[in-house]
């Protein structure tokens, strides 16, 4: 069987991932499947830039499933010039 291909818009994929895994009221399974597969979609690219944490609690290691899964992917270099040249046409 061929493999097809597709493309997807990486850029829109990192931000609409981003907001959900900012929303409290989305499950932390939910969160970690979101998040393992904008990782994968990041890496396979060549846009993985690493993530932070949404709450500083993470720190003192005694963090809630949720509040581990609440997390905010960061912009390669490469996303970050075309959010801006995409914020530059609004």
């Amino acid at each position: 069987m061929a493999r097809s291909r597709s493309t997807v818009d990486v850029l829109w994929l990192l931000e609409d991932t981003n907001r959900i895994l900012a929303l409290p009221t989305v499950q932390a399974d939910v969160k970690r499947g979101v998040a393992l597969l904008l990782e994968r979609v990041l890496c396979q690219t060549g846009n993985y830039a690493g993530f932070l944490y949404l709450s500083d609690r993470q720190k003192s290691g005694d963090w809630t499933p949720e509040e581990n899964a609440a997390r905010v992917y960061l912009y390669s270099r490469r996303l970050k010039k075309q959010a801006d040249k995409a914020a530059a046409k609004v």
